[in-house]
């Protein structure tokens, strides 16, 4: 990347965005924006200037509109822009996943740590053209799935050894193509 990445850092109290603010600058120069909840961080995701960024940081605990809600909404409309999750919350690790987050990290934070991860998420990150090329395939491989396992269900035992095979082959071709989404 020739630029400075951009992260969003939704989190609601002040003193939490300034600190991650300041090392994941210190640690890896990342250009932070912010917004204070979760109300503010759809705004500012769906205005009609298209915030862009790299990744989202989002915390879960916040007033008016929670982190997996803010998530959920996100997701729905910028699919392609990764959601991390940060709470000392764990026990939203499963509710935060299903809304669409990416990853889940729990407070308090190693700044160092996630620098480094954010860095390396956004250097593995494919290109959009082919970040796009790969959903196309994986959305078609899932259509192929979907097909060969009610025809296997309308054949029961009659179904041939072939079509577990290839429901097998289908199922590790989306796997190698999520990880190469997903860095």
């Amino acid at each position: 990347m020739d630029s400075k990445p951009k992260i969003l850092v939704v989190e609601d109290q002040s003193s939490i965005r300034d600190i991650t603010e300041t090392f994941l600058d210190l640690y890896a120069h990342f250009e932070i924006l912010t917004a204070k909840n979760g109300v503010e961080a759809v705004r500012l995701m769906n205005s009609p200037e298209g915030l862009t960024v790299d990744l989202i940081l989002m915390d879960i605990r916040m007033p008016q509109l929670d982190g997996i809600m803010a998530t959920r909404q996100i997701q729905a409309f910028r699919p392609n822009v990764p959601i991390w999750a940060l709470s000392a919350y764990s026990n939203k690790r499963g509710q935060v996943v299903a809304a669409g987050a990416e990853r889940f990290y729990g407070k308090p934070v190693n700044y160092s740590h996630l620098a480094t991860e954010i860095t390396k998420r956004l250097k593995d990150r494919p290109e959009p053209n082919r970040e796009a090329e790969i959903k196309a395939e994986i959305t078609e491989h899932q259509n192929r799935l979907s097909f060969l396992r009610r025809r296997k269900a309308k054949l029961g035992n009659d179904a041939p050894v072939s079509l577990d095979q290839e429901v097998e082959e289908i199922e590790a071709s989306i796997d190698i193509l999520q990880d190469q989404l997903n860095g």
